[in-house]
């Protein structure tokens, strides 16, 4: 593997698969215009498409490469994703994704078919040949889930297993698979519930150590090992018919393999063990605040105090609960601002008398000054000495829960720290991603029930995925918005982590790999493909460590050189419009804003050849 600087931001590539034998039977044609064969490397901006035959131009390209009918996946393999693994030896990620519709060979691509090995297998391959080759003992930790109807399974096993999303409190997106849970030691949480009435006991807090798994993994050390990644995909993938395709894959994939070693992966499991202790510990110190406050604070009452005598029983004045000061329903909280002792309060036993400030009832019981206060008396126990043996045992219980709270905290800071040690003296490929993508195919048809809902879950999700890539494309976009969907939350800290990203290096590099057919038939599709493959190719995402990020000065040069054009005459848009959307209601506006950036500034010779192109068709 050839080391480089850096790695392309985002690259896009087309692969047109063959003519399949039920399609050559049924006697289907290629896609006049469509280009079959493969680029060259050194060939920019590869144009795709480019049908002359109403005498206007409506090519489709920008792509950084074609790959034609007839190549293999060894062949894109080594074209299009070989390059990008360098990222992931130095502890970054590559992705790939393949986009397109139902029935181009996008499964193909990534998990293989027959004897010939997907890009996943193939990637993984080399990678493990590098990481041999190294001699640090690294190897890849793998992982499958399926994102199917909006919901997420584990894959990677002899069943499916059902999984959740959760974000932790860094803001990290978990997917929880199977749950266990064991409790603390009663002698550690028993909570007095002597204390408590019945119904007060059911709202203690649950003690239980909750151990939640995330996707379950394959340690991959040679690559007889992804044997068992390729037949989950198969087997446990969900699949049905869609409009085009008897067996298709009706989800999206998603392939992950980490660059680990046994010292992360041990480190990795004392974090856990020691995070899933800490909401326990906290429940329990909560549960014996609950029992204090039910000992202590049960028989309180609110009133007015003499300053200058002593605190008699006599001398207190019980207010009413809506006097004011404090809310009956959040127990003795108190407020004591100006505004509040200002206020108008009633007094017990003087009801007749009205509501008066606290000075006025000053000089009603003919005293100088009165304060607002609260006393406290016991609990009555048969048992003498009950109450404050009670107290006791509460007080040491609370300073043992706050000791095991501060131990069990100690503890995770402390794996953390020595995960993060493990990460940051690693070898420089620890931590080190490998993302593969098969995206289930996007389809349009009017079926209904089962396949109407897998149709509209897909393409909702894809529209998603497509509003993040054009996010990352956009410089002047601060954050791509990944949480319209689950499958971009899945992919987000792949694509962009943000500043709490676990990752250890930042750096992305993303592939699209646009699987089109070139069957006639399914001309609309494909050329709907392929605009959804170029709004990325059209721009690069910078990312870090990319070396030919422009600076402030050439950007400002640039932008003074760049020739300023015209606005486009109102009326010549508008008849633009009205054209498309009466011979082409296919192209939805913003197909049509996509021809008129291409022509800016030519709107008007747009307009006459499109004018030339479809009005002459209507009089013939």
């Amino acid at each position: 593997m050839v080391s480089s600087p850096t790695c392309a931001a985002v690259s896009v590539f087309v692969r047109v698969r063959p003519l399949t034998p039920p399609e050559l039977q049924k006697g289907a044609t290629e896609l006049p215009g469509l280009r079959l064969s493969s680029t060259e490397p050194t060939e920019p901006d590869a144009t795709v498409y480019d049908d002359t035959s109403g005498g206007c131009s409506s090519a489709i390209g920008g792509f950084t490469g074609l790959i034609g009918c007839t190549a293999s996946n060894c062949a894109v393999f080594e074209r299009c994703f070989e390059p990008q693994l360098q990222a992931v030896t130095r502890g970054g990620v590559a992705s790939l994704f393949c986009y397109g519709y139902t029935g181009s060979g996008k499964t193909h691509s990534v998990i293989g078919y027959g004897d010939e090995q997907g890009l996943y297998f193939l990637a993984a391959e080399r990678l493990l040949q590098h990481l041999a080759g190294a001699g640090q003992g690294l190897f890849l930790q793998a992982s499958v889930c399926e994102l199917y109807n909006d919901e997420v399974f584990d894959l990677l096993g002899l069943d499916k297993v059902s999984c959740a999303l959760r974000i932790d409190e860094d803001g990290q997106l978990q997917i929880i698979g199977k749950q266990s849970s064991v409790p603390l030691p009663a002698s550690e949480t028993a909570a007095l519930e002597e204390l408590l009435s019945a119904e007060q006991s059911q709202e203690l807090f649950a003690t239980m150590i909750t151990r939640a798994s995330g996707l379950r993994e394959a340690s991959v050390f040679h690559v007889e090992d992804l044997q068992e990644v390729s037949r989950s995909c198969v087997q446990q993938r969900a699949a049905g018919s869609s409009t085009e395709h008897a067996q298709s894959s009706r989800s999206h994939c998603i392939i992950r393999m980490d660059v680990v070693n046994e010292a992360l992966l041990k480190a990795q499991v004392v974090v856990d063990e020691a995070k899933a202790v800490i909401p326990p510990r906290k429940n329990a110190v909560d549960n014996v605040m609950v029992c204090r406050f039910k000992l202590l604070w049960e028989n309180i009452s609110h009133g007015l105090f003499p300053v200058s005598a002593p605190v008699d029983k006599s001398d207190y004045h019980v207010l009413y609960p809506e006097s004011g000061f404090y809310d009956p329903n959040d127990g003795f909280e108190i407020d004591l601002s100006a505004g509040m002792v200002n206020g108008l309060v009633r007094v017990k036993g003087h009801e007749a008398d009205g509501a008066k400030s606290i000075a006025d009832w000053a000089k009603h019981f003919g005293v100088p000054e009165l304060v607002f206060g609260l006393t406290r008396s016991k609990i009555l126990y048969a048992e003498p000495g009950r109450w404050e043996a009670l107290k006791e045992i509460l007080d040491l219980k609370m300073e043992a829960m706050w000791n095991l709270l501060r131990r069990a905290n100690d503890d995770f800071v402390q794996a953390v720290k020595t995960l993060e040690e493990i990460k940051a003296g690693g070898p420089t490929a620890l931590g080190g991603r490998l993302l593969l993508v098969d995206l289930a195919g996007a389809d349009y048809d009017h079926r209904a029930g089962k396949e109407q809902k897998e149709t509209a879950n897909i393409n909702k999700s894809l529209l998603s995925l497509k509003e993040c890539f054009r996010s990352l494309a956009n410089v002047s976009q601060t954050r791509a918005k990944f949480r319209n969907s689950k499958l971009t939350r899945l992919l987000e800290d792949s694509l962009a982590p943000s500043a709490c990203s676990r990752r250890r290096n930042g750096e992305s590099t993303s592939v699209m790999l646009v699987n089109i057919s070139p069957a006639e038939h399914l001309r609309k599709m494909t050329l709907n493909t392929l605009r959804y493959g170029q709004l990325f190719a059209a721009a690069e995402r910078p990312h870090k460590g990319c070396a030919h990020t422009p600076s402030q000065k050439q950007v400002a040069t640039a932008s003074q050189e760049k020739p300023v054009r015209a606005q486009c005459d109102p009326k010549i848009r508008e008849a633009i419009f009205a054209l498309y959307g009466e011979h082409c209601p296919e192209k939805s506006e913003h197909d049509i804003e996509v021809i008129l950036k291409r022509f800016q500034g030519k709107e008007a010779e747009l307009l006459e050849k499109a004018r030339g192109k479809y009005c002459s068709q209507v009089n013939q």
